[in-house]
């Protein structure tokens, strides 16, 4: 028997309708519980932005995590990295930022990039 990929909270790149679902998850933490200003969480990076999001399998893949990554002049920022409160304790933030590490390290620009700086 073939082993089947059982991981119950994978982490791919949003599409439209998960982008819509990581920034709800965003305002929640972000304004709601830690009372950050609503017009500073959404901004001109987000449709640049690459957006990966971590999924609950369990709950027909509800986002529960994001991040963004994009480019600013030679280097890359990665932010508005969040997990649900519910969801913390569970690795998923590391799990994430690796998997945003291998992405930016298989870029073919990788390259012509100085740094990465990582941001809120």
């Amino acid at each position: 028997m073939i082993p089947v990929d059982t991981d119950p909270y994978p982490i791919h790149k949003a599409n439209e309708q998960e982008l819509k679902e990581a920034i709800s998850v965003r305002i929640r933490v972000f304004v709601d519980i830690q009372n950050f200003m609503l017009e500073n969480e959404i901004d001109e990076y987000d449709k640049a932005a690459l957006h990966l999001v971590v999924v609950d399998a369990s709950q027909d893949n509800k986002v529960i995590g994001t991040l963004r990554v994009y480019e600013s002049e030679s280097s890359l920022k990665i932010g508005r990295v969040v997990i649900l409160p519910e969801h913390q304790g569970k690795g998923l933030g590391k799990k994430l930022m690796m998997t945003v590490e291998q992405h930016i390290a298989r870029s073919p620009k990788f390259g012509q990039y100085t740094h990465v700086k990582l941001g809120s």
